[in-house]
C-alpha cells in the first residue's frame, strides 16, 4: 500500500521520512553496494529520550538520536553469504540516521525503532 501523506498529524510529531535499504557484496573483499531501495513512509518521529541514550556505547552518545514509530517496516539488516542488507538509514529533516534498534509491534500496526544520526 503506497504512502499516505494525509494520514498524517502533526499535532502528534507526525512526519514524512525516506527509508533508505541498501544492499552489498563483496567482491575480493570489497564492499560494492549492489542495490537501494527508497521508500517514502512516515509516522512519528522525535528525540530520543535520555534514558535510551544512556544505553548507547559511549562514541555514540554525543550524537542525536530518533525515536521512530513507523507503520512500514523497519529493519537491522540481515546477511546471506557474501551479500548483506545493511541496517535501514532513515533520512528525516535533512539528515541522515542508521537504525541501530527495533522493537517489531506489527500486530499494533507499527515498528518502533531507535537511529542515530550519521
Amino acid at each position: 500500500m503506497p504512502f499516505d501523506p494525509a494520514c498524517l498529524d502533526p499535532d502528534l510529531g507526525a512526519a514524512e521520512f525516506t527509508i533508505l535499504r541498501k544492499t552489498w557484496s563483496s567482491r575480493s573483499g570489497v564492499p560494492q553496494l549492489i542495490d537501494l531501495e527508497i521508500i517514502h513512509a512516515g509516522g512519528i518521529v522525535h528525540p530520543a529520550d535520555p534514558v535510551r541514550l544512556d544505553l548507547l556505547p559511549e562514541e555514540g552518545r554525543h550524537e542525536p538520536v530518533i525515536l521512530i514509530h513507523s507503520t512500514e517496516p523497519l529493519s537491522l539488516g540481515k546477511q546471506d553469504g557474501e551479500v548483506w542488507i545493511a541496517p535501514d538509514e532513515i533520512r528525516w529533516e535533512e539528515k541522515l540516521y542508521r537504525v541501530f534498534q527495533l522493537r517489531p509491534w506489527e500486530v499494533y500496526g507499527f515498528w518502533k525503532g531507535w537511529a542515530v544520526e550519521i
